[in-house]
């Protein structure tokens, strides 16, 4: 037997073809490990299955819960045998063929980390909300190597197309959950010298807590479609909304989380002002942050 395990950094719910896949996982101790290890090995012999398989499982605080099994291979299957050096393909079609085959083990800890993420194309399907759910809507993936998961994945966002923020932020994000969450991070970046923007209730609680955050106010108190860029005051010295500042491209980063667990549906049935802060993101270009992770 042979394991290879990956971990997704997105919340279950995300169908697996959109979340960021990490090889060797980097957030799953030993027990949660062995634990997958022992319901792999079972679920195997019950199925008799004699080739490659691969499971979803639901992981916290050690205890485990299955989504799927399926006795067939996925897309993380040469993904995984690229970052520990393995010819899985090869293994599994000599046990199939009942062919001679060397043993191995796969090390808890490899020589580099590898990690998948999705690439999207929401610019190129009009109305389409840039959430993520159950439903897959990615349209690519790219995969890269690093010696830490944060320099593979960062390399790996970067070969998507997302560009690194180097100045202002915008932060809008829907529940105290979520806000009490994302609290270290927003402090980081604070720390880090980003000038950041907040729509006017994120803003009231991170200044509360002591984060210097300007407030901006939406430009859309009643609308009912994305508003266009007729009239923009980006060469005026004219107050500015959250719309103005996207449609003059004044945010490298949009941070938008909001409170609805959304991803079942991707032509949004309601006009929300967050909803249309992610379009205009989306359609100006800007690098768009939408979970929580």
């Amino acid at each position: 037997r042979v394991h290879g395990v990956s971990e997704h950094i997105e919340n279950a719910g995300v169908h697996s073809g959109d979340a960021t896949l990490v090889t060797p996982p980097q957030g799953l101790n030993d027990e949660t490990l062995q634990s997958i290890y022992y319901i792999a090995n079972a679920i195997g012999k019950k199925l008799q299955v004699t080739g490659p398989f691969n499971m979803q499982l639901i992981a916290k605080e050690n205890q485990l819960k299955v989504i799927e099994c399926n006795v067939r291979v996925s897309r993380s299957f040469p993904f995984v045998s690229k970052t520990y050096d393995i010819d899985f393909v090869g293994l599994a079609t000599k046990v199939i063929m009942g062919a001679q085959y060397n043993k191995c083990a796969i090390p808890l800890h490899a020589d580099k980390v590898g990690v998948k993420v999705p690439q999207f194309s929401f610019s190129r399907l009009p109305g389409a909300d840039f959430m993520l759910g159950v439903e897959m809507a990615s349209t690519g993936e790219v995969a890269c190597f690093g010696k830490t998961r944060n320099d593979a994945y960062l390399k790996a966002l970067i070969s998507t197309g997302f560009k690194i923020p180097q100045n202002s932020i915008l932060i809008s994000i829907g529940g105290y959950k979520f806000k009490t969450e994302l609290l270290p991070s927003i402090r980081t970046l604070f720390n880090l010298g980003f000038q950041l923007y907040a729509s006017l209730g994120t803003a009231d609680f991170y200044s509360e807590h002591g984060i210097n955050v300007i407030a901006i106010d939406w430009p859309f108190d009643d609308a009912t479609t994305v508003p266009d860029t007729v009239g923009t005051p980006c060469d005026k010295q004219l107050p500015m909304n959250i719309g103005d500042y996207l449609k003059c491209h004044k945010f490298d980063l949009v941070i938008n989380l909001p409170m609805r667990n959304g991803g079942s549906s991707r032509i949004s049935s309601f006009i929300t002002k967050g909803y249309i802060t992610r379009r205009l993101a989306v359609e100006h270009s800007t690098p768009l942050l939408t979970d929580v992770k």
